[in-house]
This record gives C-alpha cells, sequence and structure tokens, in this order.
C-alpha cells in the first residue's frame, strides 16, 4: 500500500495529539535549515498554559526552503476537535495574552485546528485575525491551517506519518519501531571508529550526499551505528529504514518523487550487497534533493570503491556492553568472553542472553568465577554442534546451498558443485528450483541466489 494521509487522520486527533504532530511538524520542517533547535519552543503550552501560544519559532531565515513555517517570527496556537466561529473565536481564543502580545509585536500568528472546516470558514477566521493586525496599524500576518492543511503537511514527512496515523510505507520503518526492536535497547558504546563514522554521517547528510556505503562484517553493528548516529531530534523525523534492499520498490521510489519534502528523507537501506547496489541507486538517485541513502551491506570479496569498513568493536567496549546487561557478571568473566566474540557486539549481547538464561537453574555467578571454565562451557553447552547430529547437517547443507548460483547468469557454479560431488546436474538444478518455488528467496541477485 502507498502511504497517503487524509484529513480524517487528523480529525481524530485529541487535545495531546495535535499539539504533538503539529511540534514534530515544525520541528522537522526546519532541521534542514540554519535555524537553532533552541529557538523553536514547543513547551509553551505547560510553561504557560492560559497564554493561549502552544509553540513559538524565533525566525526560519533564508536557509528554509519550505512554505509551511512565516519567514518572520511566529507563534502557533492549536485548537482540537471543532472549530468555533470566526466571531466565537475573536472572542476567546484571540483575545488571549499570547496571542495579543504577537498580534502587537507583528510575529505571525499561526492558528491550527484539527476540524475539517470549510474554504469560506477558514477564509473568515484569517480575515478576523487579519483585521486585529491592521487595528494595531501592522502588516498582517495571520495563518490558519486546518485538518487538509496538515494532512498535506504530513505527506512531505512519511515518517511522521507512520508515527502518528500508522500509515503503510511499503515495509520501511521509523526509529521509534526500529527502537522498540529488543536488540536495540541495550546501552550503546562507540569507539573512536564509530564515533567518526557517526560525524562522516551527520557530515554527509548536512551537505545533502546522495549516497553512502557502510559495509561490515556480520554482527559488527553497522545497523546500530548507522540508527544511533541518525536517532537525535533533528534527523530522527526524516529516517525511514529497510530491512533488505531487495524490498526497495519502484512504486515507493515513485511515491517519493511525486510528493517532494524540501527538508530531504535519509532513507537506511539494510542487506545491500553489491548486486543491488546499482538498482538501489538507481531508485534514489531522482529523488528530490536533498534525499541521502545510507547502504548498509556485508564485507564481500574485496572493499567496495567509495565505501567505509566498519571494523569489529574494542575488547573494553564489548565488556562495557555486558556489564550494562548483566552488572552481576564477574569481570573476568566478561573479560573472557568479550575477547573471544571477534569484535561483535551482536554475537556479545546474544551469548550474555543465553548465560542469563542459565544462571539460579545451573549455576551462580560465584560459581563461574570460582569454579567454572567459561570457555570451555560456552563450548560444550551453549553452541555445542556434533558434526553428525541432523543440525550440523541441515545448516552446512543451507550454507553451501544459498551460497551457489542455481540459474540464468549464474548456474556455471551449480554445475561446478554437482559436479564435485557426483550429482546429476538437471536432477540438482531441479531439487534446487523446487526448494526456491516453495518460498526460498534471494538477498544476493533475487533471482539468482537462494537465501
Amino acid at each position: 500500500m502507498i502511504f497517503k494521509p487524509e484529513t480524517g487522520h487528523v480529525t481524530i486527533l485529541g487535545s495531546e495529539g495535535l499539539p504533538q504532530l503539529c511540534n514534530d511538524l515544525i520541528r522537522t520542517d526546519l532541521s534542514f535549515s540554519s535555524v537553532r533547535q533552541d529557538l523553536i519552543n514547543t513547551t509553551m503550552r505547560t510553561s504557560a498554559p492560559d497564554d493561549g501560544i502552544d509553540a513559538r519559532v524565533e525566525g526560519a531565515d533564508d536557509s528554509y526552503n519550505g512554505t509551511w513555517i512565516p519567514a518572520k517570527s511566529s507563534v502557533w496556537q492549536y485548537k482540537s476537535g471543532k472549530c468555533p466561529s470566526a466571531n466565537k473565536l475573536k472572542k476567546s481564543e484571540f483575545c488571549k495574552i499570547g496571542v495579543k502580545r504577537a498580534i502587537d509585536d507583528g510575529e505571525s500568528y499561526c492558528f491550527v485546528t484539527s476540524d475539517d472546516i470549510s474554504a469560506k470558514k477558514k477564509t473568515a477566521i484569517r480575515n478576523t485575525i487579519n483585521k486585529l493586525y491592521r487595528k494595531k496599524n501592522k502588516e498582517p500576518a495571520g495563518r490558519v491551517y486546518t485538518a487538509e492543511d496538515l494532512a498535506q503537511w504530513v505527506s512531505s514527512h512519511p515518517t511522521i506519518g507512520v508515527r502518528y496515523f500508522n500509515l503503510p510505507a511499503h515495509g520501511w520503518l521509523i526509529i521509534d519501531q526500529i527502537e522498540a526492536v529488543t536488540r536495540f535497547r541495550n546501552k550503546y558504546f562507540a569507539d573512536n571508529q564509530r564515533r567518526q563514522l557517526m560525524e562522516q554521517i551527520h557530515n554527509s547528510v548536512e551537505k545533502g550526499v546522495k549516497h553512502l556505503r557502510i559495509l561490515g562484517l556480520a554482527g559488527v553493528g553497522k545497523t546500530r551505528m548507522v540508527i544511533e548516529s541518525l536517532k537525535i531530534e533533528k534527523y530522527r523525523n526524516r529516517v525511514l529504514y529497510l530491512s533488505d534492499a531487495a524490498n526497495f520498490t519502484v512504486d515507493f521510489s515513485w511515491y517519493l518523487r511525486n510528493k517532494p519534502s524540501h527538508v530531504g528523507l535519509i532513507l537506511i537501506i539494510d542487506e545491500c550487497t553489491s548486486e543491488n547496489v546499482q538498482r538501489i541507486k538507481d531508485l534514489v538517485e531522482n529523488l528530490p534533493s536533498p534525499t541521502t541513502s545510507i547502504l548498509i551491506g556485508p564485507l564481500e570479496s574485496t572493499l567496495a570503491t567509495g565505501a567505509t569498513k566498519l571494523e569489529g568493536l574494542d575488547q573494553s567496549n564489548l565488556s562495557l556492553i555486558l556489564e550494562s546487561i548483566a552488572p552481576e557478571m564477574p569481570e573476568s568473566t566478561r573479560e573472557v568472553i568479550a575477547s573471544r566474540c571477534g569484535g561483535s557486539p551482536k554475537f556479545a549481547v546474544d551469548l550474555c542472553d543465553q548465560i542469563l538464561r542459565r544462571i539460579g537453574e545451573e549455576f551462580t555467578w560465584e560459581e563461574i568465577e570460582n569454579n567454572i571454565d567459561i570457555v570451555e562451557y560456552i563450548n560444550a553447552r551453549i553452541y555445542f554442534l556434533n558434526a553428525e547430529d541432523n543440525d550440523a547437517k541441515l545448516m552446512r547443507g543451507l550454507s553451501l546451498f544459498t551460497r551457489i548460483g542455481w540459474e540464468k547468469d549464474v548456474q556455471y557454479e551449480g554445475i561446478a558443485i554437482s559436479e564435485f560431488f557426483g550429482l546429476d546436474w538437471r536432477e540438482a538444478r531441479e531439487a534446487a528450483i523446487s526448494l526456491i518455488d516453495r518460498g526460498i528467496q534471494s538477498r544476493r541477485g533475487r533471482d539468482f541466489y537462494p537465501t
């Protein structure tokens, strides 16, 4: 389904949902400008509840290319539910001290209603506001935004539509959804390389760099590093994440092309192998600037030109991860585990989780520290597989099967492996195609390699 906000999505917003939506829209719209975030005050509803003003922007300068936020300083008032008539608003909302002060100072006053009012009523409200400006000998600077306007505004920010309206975005996730995943909940620890890469990502986004490619071995924390770098307020509402590059469709690219945003999306695309890179770049190339795509993929035979390799996390930081998850774990045990995780935070977390499940049942922390050889225990009890076990045989078979081409341009690989094992090529190929037809799909060329 295509992401499509409607007025009905806005009209059901209550007294809490409308301010949150509008504040996110304002901050996101200004995130690609030079307006500092501290000049955007979205806490006025709580700091001055009777003032009549919900938000204030000190001023959008020339770096802001949007149309929703006035160029001069502006104040914002949000009204959920049924919108009163212009006359009633004049005697209530427009009389509040914050509104009167803004008009006296010649600032822009933006009245926002979640109601789907008629064009006639909208014009009447705007005219009433502007009369108040003229009465003070000020240039009229009133604006009125309705449910229809907010839906149109949201259409330029798919991440906000996903968050507030749960609108489908072709399998793309926003950072809120990613953070809910268990493996992203533990405290993040970054070494020097990760901090430098995070800064590189920020610089690339600020400069509107179209493509950034990050490669590394499985489990070294490529995805987590990218997410951590972009979860700050300035960027998070612009991020969409796709777990598999093969699922980036032409339809969604076409939608983004026809719903341009001056802010620019940040597309994080995972599992992007070399076979997918050019296709993804072609889909992103025609998206409105300043869209940035971050392609995350495995480290293949050689480091691709222009790509950045993420190394494994150092032992000291792996030990800190373990300590944050299991503070009761003896330091000596943490160090032993950290030294044997190959720089993989994902492996360290998984191994720690496996041990935590056994605490109290098979041993205590004291027994680990004093009596148990943790390396021997891990090999014998946690990751033990006999070469003759069915599980081991299955894993070896699947690992080989998914690295071999069975059709089209890469079927020569299947022919070679069939000859090696003394298999008839036609029978082997028919068996492979049968498995693929039964639902095994590809990440290495979609139609060529099963996975």
